[in-house]
């Protein structure tokens, strides 16, 4: 019995040692993987808000008032979930970059791990910056809809 459970100890610990490669430490791939999905969430959040422009841009040919005004609540509520996706996209953005350096530096990540951290982070920073805000002609479509509906609106694009 005492030779089996030797024999066990051994082989668990062969298999530490040279069964599994070294794993990235928890918080770098917390923030890595937090990047990542952020990155996806808001490459979809400004596809639905591209399309909610362009659908309100339609419904003002049709001068349906209670349908523009639906479908300029649906921009607004786009342009929204943009700047929420923006504003944790960059929370991630900024995290990431400050754990890559950290384990980068202390020796528990690759450097090529580091490299692949780095380009998602500029790449996270860069749509944010330049695609949080909509164009001009976006924001023209918003204003021309409630000027024709004689509201207000009730979200600012900037």
């Amino acid at each position: 019995m005492r030779s089996i459970v030797k024999m066990l100890v051994v082989f668990a610990l062969v298999l530490l040692v040279f069964g599994q490669e070294k794993q990235e430490p928890i918080m770098f791939k917390h923030w890595f993987d937090g990047a990542t999905d952020a990155l996806a969430k808001l490459e979809k959040s400004l596809a639905a808000r591209e399309k909610a422009f362009t659908e309100l841009a339609d419904k003002m040919k049709e001068g349906d008032k209670t349908k523009l005004f639906v479908y300029a609540l649906k921009t607004s509520t786009a342009h929204s979930n943009v700047r929420l996706e923006a504003a944790g996209g960059g929370d991630f953005a900024r995290n990431l970059e400050k754990q890559a350096k950290q384990d980068f530096t202390d020796g528990n990540i690759t450097e090529a791990k580091y490299d692949e951290s780095m380009a998602l982070v500029k790449k996270l920073r860069g749509i944010i910056d330049t695609k949080k805000t909509p164009t001009d002609e976006q924001k023209k479509i918003y204003t021309d809809a409630y000027e024709k509906l004689g509201e207000k609106p009730f979200t600012s694009l900037d």
